[in-house]
């Protein structure tokens, strides 16, 4: 009996810190999308039209709208590439350094 207590509690505490692992990289990911995301459209989006960019910013379903050749669509598809690729990096970053040790077996977050 003492050891079905000790398991559930060892695996209580782990389940709670991949909780918190995937909610501080999900936290840090989302404050880069949305610092970066309006910055990157306007860097690589050929306009100066903020509502434009705006609309883009706000619906995958707009960029989506333009023919495949258009520079807007290509525009927003190379912010969305730099802002991803950042994105990424900083989430696989602060997910590691909060997460499980090396030698411990890595969890995803769902």
């Amino acid at each position: 009996m003492r050891f079905a207590a000790l398991w559930a509690s060892t695996f209580a505490n782990a389940s709670l810190t991949d909780l918190l692992t995937c909610s501080v990289g999900s936290a840090v990911a989302t404050a880069v999308w949305t610092s970066q995301m309006p910055q990157a459209l306007a860097r690589y989006v050929p306009t100066d039209n903020t509502t434009l960019l705006a609309e883009l910013y706000g619906s995958i379903y707009v960029i989506a709208a333009y023919p495949a050749a258009d520079p807007v669509r290509t525009g927003a598809i190379e912010a969305y590439g730099h802002v991803m690729k950042v994105r990424t990096a900083s989430h696989v970053f602060f997910s590691s350094r909060v997460g499980p040790a090396a030698d411990e077996p890595a969890t995803s977050c769902v």
